[in-house]
């Protein structure tokens, strides 16, 4: 079972990689920025889970790759970037 093609998944982490990168260097408007966080902890979480699912056959035999603790911890780490912009984004419109 094929979630997405592997291209669409390149592509779409390079476009959130490059603006990542581009985020950190330099000021973006706020909205884009949540944008792409919001666009890649949602990236991050669907290739991980597929990723772990795909491995999965029961509960009694279950063991996930050990390979992917980096890609779980890129989840969370995902996921906190996306609450720092949305706290940054609201923290700059109230003041």
């Amino acid at each position: 079972m094929t979630f997405a093609p592997e291209g669409l998944w390149a592509a779409s982490f390079a476009i959130h990689g490059a603006f990542l990168l581009l985020s950190i260097f330099y000021k973006v408007p706020p909205g884009a920025a949540l944008l792409d966080a919001f666009n890649g902890a949602a990236l991050w979480t669907t290739a991980t889970v597929c990723c772990y699912l795909a491995h999965f056959k029961g509960w009694a035999t279950y063991q996930p790759p050990a390979a992917m603790g980096a890609d779980a911890a890129m989840v969370l780490g995902s996921w906190w970037w996306l609450v720092r912009v949305w706290a940054d984004k609201n923290y700059e419109a109230s003041h």
